[in-house]
């Protein structure tokens, strides 16, 4: 399946490169942190703990990326909604609701959540201590998908 152009114009395609660009411009940059300790970040960023590596977050930037995070996570399938399946494994991140895959890499998926997680738009479902006993010892994850996440200012901590 494939999307239509109304679909690509409207920009609301889920893509690797949509998620790495909202990442990178929502992390803290070397030249914000130079000169800071790693408590002053810290205390300064959303800190959200990712599937491989923790993630420092710009909170205005972070911000400016709430709408555009919100539409990616509504193109995942119905089973990573909260008001639907109520969340599953990342391991299924990898296709969006039309049935295309939309990455072949765990990171992208990993990248989209931890975005989802910082804006109050995404949660894990477990604890990381108990990740191993879910399959691939992968994290379930949820998209919040409410008005009220939606349009919360929400800040995350890590699971």
């Amino acid at each position: 399946m494939t999307y239509s152009r109304e679909d690509q114009h409207m920009g609301n395609q889920l893509t690797a490169d949509r998620v790495a660009a909202a990442l990178s411009n929502s992390l803290f940059t070397d030249e914000e942190a130079e000169g800071l300790s790693r408590e002053e970040i810290q205390a300064k960023a959303v800190v959200v703990e990712g599937i491989g590596r923790s993630y420092g977050f710009h909170p205005q930037r972070l911000a400016s990326h709430r709408d555009e995070v919100y539409e990616l996570l509504d193109e995942l399938p119905d089973a990573f909604r909260a008001s639907g399946g109520g969340g599953t494994s990342v391991l299924n991140a990898h296709v969006d609701r039309h049935g295309n895959t939309w990455t072949g890499f765990h990171q992208s998926v990993d990248e989209l959540f931890v975005l989802g997680i910082a804006l109050g738009l995404a949660t894990w479902r477990l604890p990381r201590e108990m990740w191993n006993a879910l399959p691939g010892g992968m994290p379930y994850v949820a998209f919040l998908d409410t008005e009220d996440s939606r349009n919360s200012n929400h800040r995350s901590s890590p699971a």
